[in-house]
């Protein structure tokens, strides 16, 4: 009688049970650090968009010639333009974000100059300030807090 199974290669079933089982494992202790870096990315995304968003304000005033100020409501920026209509423009934030500004207007002049303010973004335990620098009317970045999520 010839032995058959002498020369077969390949895995058991047992053995790729053990197998599937040891990835079940990793990815759930993968998840948790996976989540939590994706909010970080997403918040630093927001923070990004918010400062470019300001950067064009202060560049429309530059361009048009005329004053704007900006003011924000649930997921909205309301942009008034010296001498014209007001308009709002979506945040495109997650929900659970946050914003306050001090003051609650900001105002980009012509000339270039800003007045001072300070916006304030928070998600969960992460936070950053931005403010505007009333001489250039630039947004920049304060400080950075985040705690564990």
């Amino acid at each position: 009688m010839k032995r058959r199974f002498l020369h077969q290669h390949g895995f058991s079933l047992v053995e790729l049970m053990a197998i599937l089982v040891i990835l079940a494992v990793c990815t759930t202790l993968a998840l948790p650090g996976f989540a939590s870096s994706l909010r970080r990315h997403r918040f630093r995304k927001n923070t990004q968009e918010m400062m470019a968003r300001l950067r064009g304000f202060k560049l429309k005033a530059v361009s048009t010639g005329k004053g704007v100020t900006i003011s924000f409501s649930d997921q909205q920026i309301h942009v008034l333009i010296q001498g014209e209509e007001e308009y709002s423009q979506e945040i495109p934030f997650d929900t659970d974000m946050k914003m306050e500004t001090n003051p609650s207007q900001l105002y980009f002049s012509p000339q270039g100059w800003a007045r001072p303010a300070m916006i304030r973004l928070q998600q969960r335990k992460r936070t950053q300030m931005i403010g505007i620098d009333p001489l250039t009317a630039r947004p920049y970045q304060l400080q950075q807090g985040s705690g564990q999520e």
